[in-house]
């Protein structure tokens, strides 16, 4: 093999590693983000949510960023977006 035969199949090792990192690692996480963000986006008042920390409740009000969690009869928390883990059905 000569020297170019040699640098144009490193380049094509590190073309097909490139690849195989993008659709098993970068892709799957694009998408898992995306549908966070919708989840995040799609919160309305009178929804049941899971939160990242294990609370569940129903939403009251939501804000830009934060929203109001009751957990109990008059017990109402605020909390950001960002902890939302899922909607409870």
């Amino acid at each position: 093999m000569s020297v170019s035969q040699q640098a144009a199949s490193q380049i094509i090792l590190i073309l097909i590693i490139i690849l195989v990192f993008y659709f098993l690692l970068i892709r799957p996480q694009i998408k898992r983000q995306r549908e966070r963000e919708q989840l995040i986006a799609g919160i309305q008042t009178g929804d049941r949510i899971l939160t990242i920390g294990g609370i569940v409740g129903r939403v009251v009000e939501v804000k830009e960023n934060v929203m109001m969690l009751e957990v109990a009869k008059n017990v109402i928390l605020e909390m950001s977006k960002s902890a939302i883990a899922e909607k409870v059905d």
